[in-house]
């Protein structure tokens, strides 16, 4: 499975946990997934990544972070991180941003 991208300047965690998100999907849906890998489209370079079985410590901060997403509350969420609030495509619809738009 191939998950493409403009520009590849980095692997953060949330591609991966893209990529395993997609992975688990398909398998679900009775797809064999033998590969998991970024495309980047600018550089015309392929970037591997471990299955997620394969990968332990990534995939229990993948684990960690779907049960942090499912203990979130939306309710009681304020934003404390500036330059994060700075660059959030977000920001114009957030009724709690740190920073007027």
């Amino acid at each position: 499975m191939t998950e493409r991208k403009l520009k590849v300047t980095k692997i953060y965690d949330g591609y991966v946990f893209q990529l395993y998100a997609q992975c688990f999907s398909l398998r679900e849906l009775g797809h064999s997934v033998k590969e998991i890998r970024f495309y980047s489209l600018k550089e015309n370079k392929i970037y591997t990544e471990k299955l997620p079985e394969e990968n332990p410590k990534m995939f229990d901060k993948f684990e960690n972070t779907v049960k942090a997403m499912h203990a979130f509350d939306v309710d009681s969420f304020m934003p404390s991180n500036l330059q994060k609030c700075q660059k959030c495509i977000y920001a114009e619809l957030c009724d709690r941003a740190l920073v007027a738009v």
